[in-house]
């Protein structure tokens, strides 16, 4: 649900600085002024869904692998819509808990890295 929501959605400007027009929905770089670990997460879905993965990856390297999680999720959920008494095994959930610390611990460095000025800030 999640992946085609976001496909309603259109692409980022060629300035890549906004989502229809909107100023920016992160209240860390409104108060800051310093883009936070997730800083152009959504505007990479965006990109993902519409088939953009260049422009995805230049808004945020994790997005890629945000989106196949989502998609996995979703038809997951379908699964236990369709079947109430269907549960996910519990191999699944630790491989789930541990792709989810893994996840925050590499967007931690991705952060500590773009602040360092190593890769493009995120716009």
């Amino acid at each position: 649900m999640a992946p085609l929501a976001l496909r309603l959605v259109p692409v980022p400007g060629p300035d890549g600085a906004s989502l229809l027009g909107l100023p920016s929905l992160c209240i860390w770089k409104t108060f800051t002024g310093i883009s936070c670990p997730g800083c152009g997460m959504l505007r990479s879905l965006v990109c993902l869904a519409h088939g953009d993965v260049e422009r995805a990856m230049a808004f945020h390297p994790l997005g890629p692998p945000m989106f196949l999680g989502l998609i996995v999720w979703c038809l997951l959920e379908i699964r236990r819509w369709q079947r109430p008494e269907w549960t996910v095994p519990d191999r699944w959930r630790t491989l789930f808990n541990r792709a989810c610390w893994a996840t925050i611990v590499v967007a931690a460095v991705l952060w500590l890295i773009r602040l360092l000025g190593w890769l493009v800030p995120a716009p």
